[in-house]
């Protein structure tokens, strides 16, 4: 059985950190690729995190990001991210999810996070920004799904 529910107003100053912002676009659609860190208990019990992240606007679904050097992160510890449209034209609309398990108590932790920013024009290497972390849910005993 899957338990979950939302636990509101404990990060309301966290934030994780986008950096080396790289982006174009084809005829095929749009592509970015981005490094994304958190601060290891950034919610009590949540490891840190260092990835690359190649979100693709077209794709609109959830892509796994990698650890720096292209493997794959340690067992239980898994960074989504997807890009998505929105209402405002011009803005790039991003979304990250951490998604751990607590081994002490057998839960797991979907934490997401939101942005959008202004389009960099022309396409410039190195754009920064922050991700607010706006949801945290707590699941039973399996992982839950990126939201």
């Amino acid at each position: 059985m899957r338990t979950n529910f939302l636990v509101s107003g404990i990060l309301a100053a966290c934030n994780w950190h986008a950096t080396d912002f790289t982006w174009g676009s084809s005829p095929g659609g749009t592509a970015g690729t981005l490094h994304l860190a958190a601060e290891e208990g950034y919610f009590e019990g949540a490891p840190g995190f260092n990835v690359v992240c190649h979100p693709i606007m077209v794709q609109r679904g959830w892509t796994p990001c990698r650890a720096p050097d292209n493997s794959e992160l340690p067992r239980g510890n898994r960074v989504d991210i997807i890009w998505t449209s929105g209402p405002v034209q011009g803005r790039f609309y991003l979304g990250a999810a951490h998604i751990f398990e607590i081994a002490k108590c057998g839960s797991w932790v979907n934490a997401t996070a939101r942005t959008d920013i202004e389009v960099p024009r022309p396409p410039q290497a190195g754009a920064s920004f922050e991700f607010p972390v706006t949801h945290l849910a707590v699941s039973g005993t399996e992982p839950p799904l990126s939201e």
